[in-house]
């Protein structure tokens, strides 16, 4: 038995005209998701050591100086805590519903992309099925214009599209995982 090892280049032509769809859609996946990411990375860096800081000023300092150090770093936590420091004096309630609102107000840019991954990735595992579907077709078809001149399909020939199938929802299954 030999075993025939393809290279990337050689999966892509074997597995059909379905596989440029979902390279494009596996590009626009890793470029959402690596944007996404840095975004909450960065948001992420040094949230612990931004909120000791406007407490300890609001502790030990005056309310002027807790809003300035939230204005220092230009930020969606410095804007909520802004809000809330602003609020001061008010119920907890409202300080909170203030808090709360400036977030959802900002968070939009969070979650600006989400949609596009989210079309990408279920795009991503119907055009792998199409292409396992497209690939069958051509294989039935195949089947039967040999069968009809008396020339039956090799199981060869047969495992190069249900080969071309299968690489297809792999593809598809493989960028809606990532």
């Amino acid at each position: 038995m030999t075993v025939i090892v393809a290279n990337g280049w050689q999966l892509l032509f074997k597995a059909g005209p379905m596989i440029w769809p979902l390279l494009l859609l596996s590009i626009v996946v890793l470029a959402t998701g690596l944007r996404q990411w840095i975004q909450l990375a960065r948001l992420a860096k040094g949230l612990d050591a931004r909120q000791k800081q406007v407490l300890d000023v609001l502790r030990d300092g005056t309310l002027k100086e807790a809003v300035a150090s939230c204005e220092s770093v230009t930020d969606l936590m410095g804007e909520v805590l802004k809000a809330g420091i602003l609020k001061f004096g008010v119920s907890r309630d409202m300080i909170t519903g203030v808090m709360e609102e400036t977030f959802a107000r900002r968070a939009r840019d969070l979650y600006s992309r989400l949609g596009i991954l989210s079309f990408t990735t279920n795009a991503a595992v119907l055009v792998g099925i199409l292409g396992t579907v497209n690939a069958l077709v051509v294989l039935f078809q195949a089947a039967q214009a040999r069968s009809n001149a008396l020339s039956p399909l090799a199981v060869g020939d047969m495992a190069g599209a249900v080969w071309q199938a299968l690489l297809t929802t792999a593809a598809g299954l493989f960028i809606a995982v990532v």
